[in-house]
């Protein structure tokens, strides 16, 4: 079926969706200086993140849950054939993964602008990699072959820091057994 070809692309849309939805909300907060003012109520450092790590694992439970059962119920093999908790984790891990990009990002801006400007680039750059490696024999063609040069294993390392990519590489496995 088509999931096990392109889903690695599709089944990611959740994820940057949590990206998007997470970075526009702190990018938001701190254009209005909300955390300025609640720091002037009694609000620590640690409770504000406590709360946005709440917020991201509500984010990341949710589509965690509702994607893997209704892949099932709709009869893709793809998540027939591979246990549920190990969908579930592989939603999980990537939506939360690309929560804490949002963090690290926002962080790293100064305004909503340039921060929607990066957003986007994060965005365009999951989607462009997700279609060159929607093909899990591409990746490890090109990533993980025993005769591949130096520099691809340094620049395998460092794709596996990029939650789109492991995203692939799980889905790519999982659809391949299947």
């Amino acid at each position: 079926d088509a999931s096990g070809v392109f889903g690695a692309l599709y089944f990611f849309i959740p994820s940057l969706i949590i990206y998007s939805t997470i970075s526009g909300l702190q990018l938001r907060e701190k254009d209005a200086k909300l955390r300025l003012g609640l720091h002037v109520f009694g609000l620590s450092s640690a409770s504000h993140w406590t709360a946005w790590n709440i917020t991201a694992l509500v984010y990341s439970i949710i589509p965690s849950i509702i994607f893997p059962f209704f892949g099932d119920f709709l009869g893709l093999r793809v998540f027939q054939n591979t246990p549920y908790i190990l969908t579930f984790l592989m939603f999980f891990i990537s939506s939360y993964s690309m929560a804490m990009v949002a963090f690290i990002s926002v962080t790293l801006m100064t305004d909503e602008k340039s921060g929607q400007i990066l957003s986007y680039a994060v965005i365009l750059m999951s989607v462009l990699m997700l279609i060159i490696l929607s093909n899990p024999l591409t990746i490890y063609f090109i990533f993980f072959n025993s005769g591949s040069k130096e520099w691809v294993k340094y620049v395998t390392q460092l794709f596996l820091c990029i939650p789109s990519f492991n995203f692939a590489l799980l889905f790519g496995q999982f659809a391949r057994i299947a």
